[in-house]
């Protein structure tokens, strides 16, 4: 017979130690474990026999499924974050040190007026 890789005895426990509530102060590496734990249970049990188990185990793997995707998605929105701040003080660093074209004007360029011509003297004589 095969030594089993979680052993049954700790079920309960290990279901009090995965609440909702005790989820955030576990690492992501023990949440995996729980997660791993619960669904060789999950697989493991006789559903006619352990149905109240087999139910808790399933209920149990989703909520450690879905700890675990909220925290690779906050990591991924960190990492975003982080490298946005990077690309943003870069161009401010390289507006900032970018040469000067002494040709250039800060002032609106100026337009040639020309003269105003007279009204009698753009119209056309009968």
């Amino acid at each position: 017979m095969a030594e089993e890789p979680f052993p049954k005895p700790e079920f309960w426990q290990n279901w009090m130690n995965t609440q909702i509530g005790c989820l955030k102060n576990l690492s992501t590496k023990k949440v995996a474990y729980y997660y791993d734990y619960f669904a060789s249970q999950h697989y493991g049990l006789n559903p006619e026999i352990e149905r109240v188990k087999n139910v808790a185990a399933a209920d149990r793997m989703i909520a450690l499924q879905s700890e675990l995707q909220h925290r690779r998605t906050r990591n991924v929105q960190v990492f975003l974050g982080i490298l946005a701040a990077i690309v943003l003080i870069g161009v401010g660093v390289f507006q900032h040190n970018r040469p000067c074209n002494e040709n250039a004007s800060i002032e609106h360029p100026r337009t040639q007026i020309l003269p105003a011509q007279p009204a009698s003297s753009s119209q056309p004589s009968p």
